[in-house]
C-alpha cells in the first residue's frame, strides 16, 4: 500500500501540487473514518483525552511533515530512487533509540550504519563520481532523505506510546488523521494562493481515494498494530521491501528504468540494515 503512494505521488508530479496532495489525501482519510471514528471517540474521550497531545503530534509528523516533505521530493526525483532511500529508516530508528532510549550501538551496527550511508550517496550522485565531486545531488532525493528522519521519530513515538493507548484503533487513527489534516491546511491555502490549485482531474480524484483509504487508513492501522504486536525496530525491518514493490510497480505504471547504480545502492543499503540488526537489540520486540 505505501509503495503504491510513492509511485502515485510520483506520477502526479507536474499535475498536482504536493502539499495539495497531501491535504486531499488526509482529507479522503478523514471522511472515510469520520463515520466510525467520531462515536468511538466519544465513547472512549475518558481514556483519549490524557493522550491527545500525543496523538496529534503523530500526526502532525507522520501524516503532515512527513508525507509533504515526500511528495516535494517526489516533484524532482523517481519512485524507486526515493523508496531506495527510504530503506535507511531502520538506521536512524536505530541512531534515535540510541540517542533518545540510550540503547548501545556495538562497532558492528556502526558498520552497518556506515554502509547504508554509503548506499544513500550512490542513489544522491546517480552512481557518478563527478557528481560528488562537484556536490550536484539531486534535490529531491536529498529532500526525501531528510524527511527519513521524521518517520524515525513517529517510529519511536508509536513504541513510547502506552500499552492502553490502541494507535489501530479507529477513534485514535481518525484523531491522527484529523490532526495531520488540520495542520496541512495554512501550508495548502499558501501554495493554493501563490504557486498552483489543485486540479481535481478525474484521474487525480482517484489517486486521491487510494491514498486516503489505502496508504493512509488501512496502511497505518496496519503498521500501528504491527508496532504494537512486534515492536518498533522489529516492524521498521520490513520497510526495505517497500522498494521491491514501488520498482515493479513504478515500472509497469511510470515507465520508470531500475538502473546498474540502484542496484549497487539497493545492495550496500540492506547489507547495512542487516549487519544492524543481526548484532544487538534491533530484532527484539519491546
Amino acid at each position: 500500500m505505501w509503495a503504491g503512494n510513492w509511485v502515485a505521488g510520483r506520477g502526479l508530479q507536474g499535475v498536482e501540487p504536493p502539499l495539495g496532495i497531501n491535504f486531499w489525501r488526509w482529507f479522503v482519510a478523514v471522511a472515510v473514518l469520520a463515520p466510525f471514528g467520531i462515536p468511538a471517540l466519544r465513547r472512549n474521550w475518558a481514556q483519549i483525552r490524557p493522550h491527545m497531545r500525543s496523538l496529534i503530534l503523530l500526526g502532525v509528523l507522520g501524516g503532515t511533515l512527513f508525507h509533504s516533505m515526500a511528495y516535494l521530493g517526489l516533484q524532482r526525483t523517481t519512485a524507486i530512487n526515493a523508496t531506495l532511500i527510504n530503506t535507511t529508516i531502520p538506521i536512524f530508528t536505530m541512531l534515535l533509540a540510541w540517542i533518545v532510549l540510550s540503547e548501545r550501538v556495538n562497532p558492528l551496527q556502526v558498520f552497518g550504519v556506515f554502509l547504508s550511508i554509503l548506499g544513500v550517496v550512490v542513489i544522491v550522485s546517480r552512481g557518478a563520481l563527478s557528481s560528488l565531486m562537484a556536490m550536484s545531488f539531486n534535490p529531491g532525493d536529498l529532500i526525501v532523505l531528510a524527511a527519513t528522519p521524521v518517520w524515525a521519530i513517529y517510529i519511536i513515538l508509536v513504541r513510547r506510546a502506552p500499552k492502553e493507548l490502541n494507535l489501530a484503533r479507529i477513534d485514535t487513527l481518525f484523531v491522527i488523521s484529523l490532526a495531520a489534516l488540520v495542520a496541512q491546511l495554512p501550508a495548502y491555502l499558501l501554495e493554493s494562493a501563490y504557486f498552483k490549485p489543485v486540479s481535481f482531474a478525474w484521474s487525480s480524484l482517484g489517486v486521491f481515494a487510494y491514498m486516503g483509504v489505502f496508504a493512509s487508513v488501512l496502511a497505518y492501522g496496519l503498521w500501528n498494530a504491527g508496532i504494537s504486536a512486534v515492536g518498533a525496530n522489529q516492524a521498521s525491518f520490513t520497510i526495505p521491501m517497500m522498494p521491491v514493490f514501488a520498482t515493479i510497480l513504478a515500472i509497469l505504471l511510470l515507465g520508470e528504468e531500475p538502473q546498474l547504480y540502484h542496484l549497487a545502492a539497493a545492495l550496500l543499503i540492506f547489507g547495512g540494515v542487516y549487519l544492524s540488526a543481526i548484532h544487538g537489540h534491533l530484532f527484539k520486540a519491546r
